[in-house]
Formats: C-alpha cells, structure tokens, sequence
C-alpha cells in the first residue's frame, strides 16, 4: 500500500519541485511566466549597470519573498488538513 509519510521521508514527494497538470491554469501560468521573462529580458537590455545591480538584487528578494510564503502557506495548508482530519476521527461533541 502506498505511504504518503514514506515517500515523503525517501524523498520521492518533494512539493516544492511539483509539476503543474496539464490544465487551463497551468497554461495560464506558463503564459505569464513567458510574458514576465521577455519584459526581465527587455529591462536587462535598457537598463544602466547600476540600475541592472538594483534590478537583480530586487529580483532575489521577490523570489526569497515568494519561496518562504510558499513554505508557510504549504505548512498552513498542511496542519489545518491534518486539524481537519482529527475533528473527523473524533466523536462528535454535543453543543
């Protein structure tokens, strides 16, 4: 049978590495990933080495920005999964 919690600790389930099915919304996204490369693409091309330095680093920070509200959201979504789950196992309470 398979085990979440084993695939998890073999390094088999990695989240953050997941691929997006092939659906409307990944298109969607994939659409915007190209869009923001060529304007990324365009601003190194114009841009003084200065200005591109500034650019760059501003580029870092959003990303470390988005990949630790990722993790939250990802640890948030998790415990409140597993909150759900135990209020499903138990004994319902009268009010």
């Amino acid at each position: 049978m398979f085990s979440v919690l084993e695939e998890l600790y073999c390094g088999n389930i990695t989240p953050a590495d997941r691929a997006f099915a092939p659906t409307k919304k990944a298109e969607e996204f994939k659409k915007l990933h190209r869009a923001q490369t060529q304007i990324e693409t365009y601003l190194e091309s114009v841009l003084s080495e200065q200005a591109l330095t500034q650019f760059h680093t501003y580029c870092n920070m959003q990303g470390e920005l988005n990949c630790r509200e990722q993790e939250e959201t990802f640890i948030y979504a998790f415990r409140l999964g597993a909150k759900l789950m135990t209020e499903v196992l138990l004994p319902r309470e009268e009010k």
